[in-house]
């Protein structure tokens, strides 16, 4: 999949492609998480025949603090902890 964001909170680094984030450490050269993103319920699917299975998947990333917001083809927004990839939306 195409690399559509990439983040360095820290020591780390956060990559979000195709319809998956993962985070790394740097240092160790480790994949330490990866989280896959389902389409969200009522969310827009963009892609026609080209997204035949349907994927949401990550246009882009930011980070604030300890917060990484992925910005997702199904039109919506996740929040997510920098350092542990957690649903930071509660």
């Amino acid at each position: 999949d195409e690399v559509y964001g990439l983040e360095m909170p820290s020591d780390h680094l956060l990559a979000g492609a195709g319809d998956t984030m993962q985070l790394w450490d740097v240092a160790r050269a480790e994949r330490l998480e990866r989280v896959t993103f389902a389409r969200a319920e009522g969310g827009h699917i963009f892609g026609g025949e080209r997204n035949p299975e349907q994927r949401a998947y990550v246009f882009g990333l930011a980070t604030r603090a300890r917060v990484v917001c992925a910005a997702l083809s199904d039109g919506t927004v996740r929040l997510l902890d920098a350092r542990t990839l957690a649903d930071a939306s509660a």
